[in-house]
């Protein structure tokens, strides 16, 4: 594989995490720990906005530590969304 069109592979990664979680927590239940998230980045936002979604039946318990952030930055985006 030469060339991985950047959307496809944000996809891509998306969806295994999403199998990677479902299947851990198909077996007993689990917790996510995002610990800084004030330095998380817009990718880094969507893959945990996308994952709370997409699991949200199941018992995984997420759980996110930030310090206080800016009005306009990713982290109040993410935090907004929860």
């Amino acid at each position: 594989m030469d060339y991985l069109d950047p959307q496809i592979l944000q996809r891509q990664t998306f969806v295994a995490m999403r199998r990677l979680l479902a299947s851990e927590a198909a077996r007993s239940p689990i917790v996510v720990i995002v610990d800084d998230a004030h330095w998380i980045d817009a990718a880094s936002r969507d893959l945990m906005l996308y994952l709370w979604r997409a699991l949200a039946d199941l018992p995984i318990l997420f759980v996110v530590l930030t310090r206080p952030v800016e009005q306009k930055s990713p982290t109040s985006a993410l935090l907004d969304e929860v």
